[in-house]
């Protein structure tokens, strides 16, 4: 039956996902467990100053692709049409 096997893939799937959470929370808490305070505090540091430079470049370049579409609304639109056609296309050419 087409639906247990769909079934017990998201099932798989699932197991799978959270086996892997599990193990990257597990070495997360050895490799904390491993640092000194400094070493900590240098990498709390380093990881603010990434996550500051990453939301000045995220908003200068929103800027940016809105401009894009603005430019050439007809070929943001053409994209946009494709991309839905293509999803329609392969949900409903899908295994019953």
């Amino acid at each position: 039956d087409a639906l247990s096997s769909l079934t017990l893939s998201v099932i798989v799937g699932v197991v799978v996902t959270l086996l892997g959470i599990a193990v990257i929370g597990v070495a997360g808490g050895m490799k904390s467990a491993s640092l000194s305070e400094e070493e900590k505090k240098a990498a709390e540091a380093e990881a603010k100053a990434k996550a500051e430079e990453q939301a000045a470049l995220e908003s200068s370049s929103a800027g940016s692709a809105k401009s894009t579409i603005m430019e050439n609304p007809w070929e943001f639109l053409i994209v946009s049409a494709a991309f839905v056609a293509s999803v329609l296309v392969i949900i409903f050419t899908g295994k019953d």
